[in-house]
């Protein structure tokens, strides 16, 4: 089946279509959000208020502000020198996805929304969210090695020189350099279905995807333009139930189209991450465009505490659906819930304080957050795929998802007991034996 998707803007996430719609009005398409959210950001940057927000950007010499510590030559990858070092890649090709090396992955997939086309990741200014930098994404690009920037496709390239799928440099997805990262800026969790058949049609096109043998790792970040941008003046096709309806749509169609895959659903962002980072001019003003919901009242600290609120909710399906016995007993296809992301989750009591570690992680002097607030620059991008990669190595039900744990922790490594890929079944291998 070809699909023709619309060619995405380049900007984070979608602009709210009138606060005051009734639920029962439809969802504007993909592309009118898009073109709606290109002219209420044209309005924003265009106005008043561009030598404003164009005084607050970094200076070009605090570029490195932005970046990942380069990590010298001369350093060893972690797992290069443990003494538990287990085989990394199968001597043949498992026949299990619970028996799954991380060398054994060939190909890199990735769906989603801005986020995971790593918007305005390497930009100096909040005008740089117009730009998907797919090269950098924490999840879906491999652009130069693990010691430049760190990625999740840069890890697994360590253990498979050959993995494919990856993104490099900068553009929208149906850029040439865009490879198999197919996530669109603007996309909700309903445009998900659409990306996973383009996707589809994409990979049976290219010479180097062997639909039927390669191991696929397909990543899943997707919702927080429902939440931003749609939940509150259309809760009911917004709820965290029509989430999860349509996360098990696109998992039956992956299912079904892709064989030999493990997928990796990454819980939501808390999307007040935006108020409760340290303000800057160009946080506020862009803000009614990249989260109108968080505006829906004149109290910021009580459409705070709800909108995070309904994040949890979101969280919730998203752990449930994957946990569904649809996905996990198959031999050749699972999902695995990835909860690192809930360490952005905020306090759900109004007034509460942010957490000693928030503090400290969340600073303007050595930013992880893009100039607007929304986005992972490239330093915080680097931080988020070892979080992810670490998940992935962690058993379900044992995973990280609190700041402290994530922080103050290396890149984790397989081990001779544990040389596979966590999934839903052999963790319970592994709480029964410790080991898998």
């Amino acid at each position: 089946m070809k699909m023709k998707l619309v060619p995405a803007l380049g900007c984070l996430l979608v602009a709210v279509v009138g606060l005051c719609e009734a639920d029962s009005s439809p969802i504007p398409s993909l592309e009118q959000r898009l073109i709606d959210f290109g002219l209420k950001l044209a309005t924003v940057l265009n106005g008043p208020s561009l030598p404003i927000l164009t005084a607050s950007a970094y200076d070009p010499s605090d570029w490195w502000k932005i970046l990942q510590d380069r990590i010298p030559e001369n350093t060893k990858f972690p797992c290069l020198y443990t003494e538990d070092k287990p085989v990394w890649r199968s001597r043949r090709s498992p026949t299990s996805v619970h028996q799954l090396r991380p060398g054994d992955i060939d190909v890199v997939m990735t769906l989603g929304d801005s986020l995971s086309a790593g918007a305005a990741a390497r930009e100096l200014t909040p005008l740089g969210l117009t730009v998907d930098d797919r090269g950098v994404s924490f999840v879906g690009g491999g652009e130069e090695t693990w010691r430049k920037y760190t990625t999740l496709p840069n890890i697994l390239k360590v253990f498979n020189p050959n993995l494919y799928g990856y993104a490099t440099g900068k553009g929208p997805y149906f850029s040439e350099s865009a490879k198999l990262n197919v996530a669109i800026t603007g996309a909700a969790d309903y445009d998900i279905l659409f990306q996973a058949m383009y996707l589809y049609n994409k990979s049976v096109e290219d010479p180097k995807v062997n639909m039927e043998e390669d191991w696929k790792l397909i990543n899943i970040l997707i919702g927080q333009n429902n939440i931003c941008s749609y939940q509150c003046s259309h809760p009911v096709q917004n709820s965290p139930d029509a989430h999860k309806t349509r996360l098990q749509e696109v998992l039956d169609f992956i299912q079904e189209k892709f064989p030999k895959t493990f997928v990796n659903l990454i819980s939501v962002l808390d999307t007040t991450l935006a108020a409760r980072y340290p303000e800057s001019t160009a946080c506020e003003l862009i803000r009614p465009v990249t989260c109108p919901c968080l505006l829906v009242t004149p109290d910021l600290e009580d459409n705070i505490v709800k909108m995070s609120a309904v994040v949890r909710e979101y969280q919730k399906k998203e752990k449930e659906l994957a946990s569904d016995d649809r996905y996990k007993n198959k031999e050749d296809f699972t999902v695995v819930w990835q909860p690192f992301l809930l360490s952005t989750n905020a306090p759900l009591t109004r007034g509460a304080p942010e957490t000693r570690v928030f503090s400290k992680v969340f600073t303007r002097t050595l930013p992880i957050l893009t100039e607007e607030c929304v986005h992972f620059n490239q330093r915080g991008s680097a931080l988020v795929a070892r979080t992810l990669w670490n998940n992935m190595l962690e058993p379900v039900g044992k995973k990280t998802k609190t700041l402290k744990d994530i922080f103050f922790q290396g890149i984790k490594c397989p081990t001779k007991k544990n040389p596979y890929l966590f999934t839903e079944k052999n963790s319970e291998t592994y709480r029964k034996y410790c080991h898998q």
